[in-house]
């Protein structure tokens, strides 16, 4: 069964609405979690700009903040660290399951 593609704005249109209709954080993150999922699940709907890496670290790259900016929605990427834990910060290093 093939799932009908999720358009960006779509998922900006529902981002909207569970932010300004949800008074609490745990009751936005109840309402977005299956929009979220159903945006991963059709990749192609998030622009090519939103996985844009950085060589030197972790980048958020902005897809939409509204003019109030009482949201943002972005892109988080950040480039595999190397097979060995030397290389990688502190934090990361201690959580095997990142290990190859």
């Amino acid at each position: 069964m093939q799932q009908e593609r999720y358009a960006l704005l779509e998922f900006i249109k529902d981002v909207d609405v569970a932010v300004r209709g949800n008074s609490s954080e745990s009751e936005i993150l109840l309402h977005l979690k299956p929009v979220l999922e159903r945006l991963v699940s059709s990749p192609a709907s998030v622009p090519a700009k939103a996985f844009t890496p950085r060589k030197d670290r972790f980048a958020m790259n902005l897809i939409q903040m509204p003019e109030d900016e009482a949201y943002s929605i972005i892109g988080g990427v950040w480039h595999p660290w190397p097979n060995y834990p030397d290389a990688r910060p502190s934090h990361v290093g201690h959580d095997r399951s990142l290990r190859r």
